[in-house]
């Protein structure tokens, strides 16, 4: 029984019997109480229904309630506590109404409750949803294609730290002489930045981009103020508010790629790659790719620029010539201690601070990942859907879906599996992770957090057929990678996860077929 037909039935039951249900479903889950209560007093039956339309995925029903029970009982210890939850499901449930293309639902869904204020989360979503709604069409009037295929380096960065990381990693490798100097001796080449109106400025008066406006044209695209500093205590998640700044300025590149007519490439504003990195995606879309697919790797800082360093490579100046070979060993030295943790033990799962959808497995010359965050490097022309959505969640894959479309066919894309090659790329981390490390590595947490993924249904598809994928990666001469002991067999582990993320298959059909995909 799904979220609204349980919470229909036991909203024809006593007040008591609605506070009974919740307390044999949390011993049927075998879990206490929720949100640390002792007991059910004062506890309203209503929201004890609301909890479990909400543990039953069930927003609408869950948000409807929640408002009744503010207007009839404001003191409900559980509601107090409960509220929260129940605003980010609203908004993500939202968010999936709008990846759907139901504009209207997802506008419906955000302003019908009474706790939506000028200026929360609730209110800026319905702005973003009109800002993207008025610049597709401003920007299918503004622009038209080029006689000549040409070429989109996209970044997405505001405040200063993003700033410094976006001129001396991405916009430096671009620089290289075989990435965009080569580029733009046979296509015209744009580099779009989304930034602020301050961060223009700064951008401006950076030697990189004299640089580079020597060699292409630069546009800017103002991200407003209420979407890059909302100031509403009701922003509940910084960090995911964020990445849907960076998904919409994506999307918004996107289309205007589309309009001119213009291959499309979009780094992190914290990418480093190597000095053939453009020149080869180019390379691979104007051979009939579709797209190029890759996985970011993430280094720390300092230990890779000390690693290119070595190798007698300048991290100085304006640009950064960083060939493949040596910036892959680079990287080889500066792995993120976090990867070793996703090596699956067979005795003791590990801890790792984020949701592990990623896992290693030893090789005897290296190690192999199995990973469903493929990055959608690379983008041709003609791949960019007409009616384009952004999904608002992460920047990780985020249209692999849409551009993959209806075709199975793997000779549509270009894949890095064994590096280095011409595509070397790798994200930066600042510091690295260093917080609670909650999440277990075993197939039941790893097909659970693919589905985290999962927001129309051909992503079930793509992540499956993601996760079947090798990456391997060899170690250079000189360089060691220690994994953990008793990491559990390859194949049985990845057939468990793929067993697993099965097994979520026929709730999340249901709830896409309730919203008519």
């Amino acid at each position: 029984m799904d979220g609204a037909a349980l919470a229909i039935r036991l909203l024809s039951i006593p007040e008591e019997k609605q506070r009974e249900a919740l307390f044999y479903m949390m011993q049927g889950q075998n879990r206490a109480l929720p949100y640390g209560l002792k007991s059910l007093e004062g506890v309203s039956g209503k929201s004890c229904v609301a909890f479990i339309a909400l543990f039953g995925f069930d927003a609408r029903t869950a948000a409807q309630l929640a408002q009744q029970v503010m207007d009839d009982n404001p003191g409900c210890p559980l509601m107090r506590q409960l509220l929260p939850n129940i605003r980010q499901t609203v908004i993500d449930y939202g968010v999936h109404l709008q990846h759907h293309r139901l504009e209207q639902e997802a506008r419906d869904m955000y302003g019908h409750t009474a706790w939506v204020e000028p200026d929360g989360e609730e209110s800026l979503m319905i702005r973003l949803i009109d800002e993207m709604r008025s610049r597709r069409a401003h920007i299918r009037s503004e622009l038209s294609p080029s006689d000549r295929p040409g070429f989109l380096l996209h970044i997405s960065a505001w405040g200063d730290t993003f700033i410094e990381h976006a001129l001396r990693g991405p916009i430096a490798c671009a620089l290289a002489p075989t990435n965009l100097p080569a580029i733009a001796r046979d296509a015209p080449v744009t580099v779009l930045i989304h930034t602020t109106e301050q961060g223009i400025e700064a951008f401006r008066d950076h030697d990189a981009i004299a640089a580079l406006q020597k060699i292409c044209s630069i546009r800017y695209e103002v991200l407003p103020d209420w979407l890059v500093s909302p100031s509403s205590p009701l922003i509940s998640n910084r960090v995911r508010w964020s990445r849907r700044v960076t998904s919409f300025a994506l999307w918004d590149a996107y289309v205007r790629a589309q309009a001119l007519g213009a291959d499309f490439v979009s780094p992190g504003a914290d990418a480093y790659y190597a000095n053939t990195y453009l020149s080869g995606i180019r390379r691979h879309l104007r051979a009939g790719k579709k797209a190029v697919l890759t996985v970011p790797w993430r280094a720390q800082t300092q230990d890779f620029m000390a690693a290119l360093a070595s190798e007698g490579i300048s991290t100085t100046g304006p640009s950064l010539n960083i060939p493949s070979d040596a910036g892959y060993r680079a990287q080889m030295a500066s792995l993120h201690p976090s990867y070793r943790d996703l090596h699956p033990s067979a005795d003791d799962p590990k801890r790792v601070p984020g949701d592990p959808v990623s896992v290693f497995f030893p090789r005897t010359d290296g190690f192999v990942i199995r990973c469903a965050q493929l990055y959608t490097a690379g983008v041709s022309k003609d791949a960019i859907p007409d009616d384009l959505i952004c999904d608002l969640h992460t920047h990780d894959a985020r249209f692999f879906s849409d551009l993959r479309g209806a075709d199975d066919g793997e000779e549509m894309f270009h894949i890095l599996r064994h590096p280095p090659e011409d595509l070397f790329y790798t994200v930066l981390d600042e510091g690295g992770i260093v917080a609670e490390r909650g999440y277990v590595v075993d197939p039941a947490t790893v097909a659970k957090s693919a589905t985290k993924w999962c927001n129309q249904w051909m992503d079930w598809r793509n992540i499956r057929w993601a996760f079947e994928q090798e990456f391997v990666y060899r170690l250079p001469e000189g360089h060691r990678y220690d994994p953990p002991g008793h990491c559990s067999d390859e194949s049985a582990f990845m057939a468990a996860v793929l067993s697993e993320y099965d097994g979520h298959w026929g709730s999340a059909t249901a709830k896409a077929e309730a919203h008519g995909q």
